[in-house]
């Protein structure tokens, strides 16, 4: 999944593995490039989730939880915290030694 530093198409622009990134995200609730640390937009989360889906990567929920991480709703927040540990497991597995 290409992801440019700069959040422009001029600047660098970094490859990562989309389902890796997806669950990075969304385990972590820190939507932030990995590398240059700039803040990413929706449209990126709406390019990720495509991506995902496309390439059969998994449940494509980044867009959602990008949405709802500051939501006051309790059900939203759960809905969260349960996406982000599901997240979490997968990275623990793909990580694990």
């Amino acid at each position: 999944f290409e992801l440019a530093a700069a959040g422009d198409k001029i600047s660098n622009t970094y490859w990562f593995d989309g389902a890796v990134l997806a669950n990075y995200l969304v385990s972590s609730g820190n939507f932030v490039h990995p590398v240059s640390r700039r803040p990413l937009d929706r449209s990126e989360m709406i390019a990720l989730d495509r991506y995902v889906e496309s390439n059969k990567c998994g449940k494509a929920c980044v867009v959602h939880v990008f949405d709802k991480k500051d939501s006051s709703d309790d059900n939203a927040q759960n809905h969260v915290a349960a996406l982000q540990l599901e997240a979490a497991a997968i990275l623990n597995n793909l990580f694990a030694a």
